[in-house]
């Protein structure tokens, strides 16, 4: 290790490899180069007595290869190298995420909706970026705590994600995203996160059919007369919108289905 083609935002990392030998006798060279064929060699530690080390002198934000070469001091010919691996050094943070889906204050009905964000501005050096990914947080608290209603999916690489998992209906949410890279990097959440209502149903909607008609006028009689079953939710019964499913409910509801009164919750 570092494994091939591994990312780290560590300036001075460990490098581990097989021991040769019996270890009281083997001693190694350590090369590493910005030059995969070693033309240059940027560093250099020589008679290491451990198959473990890590350097003393801080990498910069680029491309490295390495190789080790095993030796007994005692021996003064030449061994192979080993196989040459590559390593990147990214210690930038990647940029912070545009939210874009579902909007700020929207009203969405879809209890399991689609989340969509801007991909990160990349901050590029010499060596490229290590690959980003995201962190999704929705939470019905603003602080993100933790609960029955805080939702949170890493490892997403792409600017799209579709939930998975079916939020409580009626309710507030609000949403963030962060951007990480496989260096170790973690990005900043947004300052104001968005914020969206999930609303399912209609208001006066009582037996969830997607419109408020007739049939949720016989729905609530049946509820509230005759021991019916209640409203598919408790707001869709509250047709006034006065926090209770009772008989107004149903004169607001037979009013606007029958007497073009106004619509459900809207006075």
């Amino acid at each position: 290790m570092p494994e091939e083609n591994s990312y780290t935002s560590n300036t001075q990392p460990n490098f581990l490899w097989a021991a040769g030998g019996f270890s009281d006798e083997i001693n190694y060279d350590l090369e590493i180069s910005t030059d995969s064929e070693f033309v240059t060699i940027d560093f250099l530690y020589s008679e290491i007595d451990t198959n473990l080390f890590t350097v003393t002198s801080p990498l910069s934000e680029t491309t490295y290869f390495w190789r080790v070469k095993a030796f007994r001091l005692a021996d003064t010919s030449e061994n192979q190298y080993s196989v040459v691996r590559s390593l990147m050094v990214d210690t930038t943070s990647p940029g912070i995420p545009m939210l874009v889906s579902p909007a700020d204050t929207a009203t969405i009905s879809d209890s399991m909706p689609e989340f969509s964000w801007s991909g990160v501005s990349l901050l590029s050096h010499s060596g490229g970026v290590a690959p980003i990914f995201y962190t999704l947080q929705i939470s019905s608290d603003s602080g993100f705590s933790t609960g029955p209603e805080f939702f949170e999916y890493t490892d997403i690489y792409d600017t799209i994600f579709d939930m998975p998992d079916v939020l409580p209906d009626y309710n507030a949410y609000y949403w963030r995203v962060r951007a990480e890279d496989e260096a170790g990097n973690e990005g900043a959440w947004q300052e104001d996160p968005f914020q969206f209502w999930l609303q399912v149903y209609l208001y006066g909607d009582a037996n969830g059919d997607g419109e408020a008609n007739l049939s949720d006028i016989v729905h609530l009689i049946n509820y509230l007369f005759k021991g019916g079953d209640p409203p598919i939710h408790s707001y869709t019964g509250d047709v006034n919108c006065d926090g209770n499913a009772e008989l107004p409910d149903i004169v607001y509801l037979i009013n606007y289905v029958l007497k073009g009164g106004p619509a459900p919750c809207s006075e």
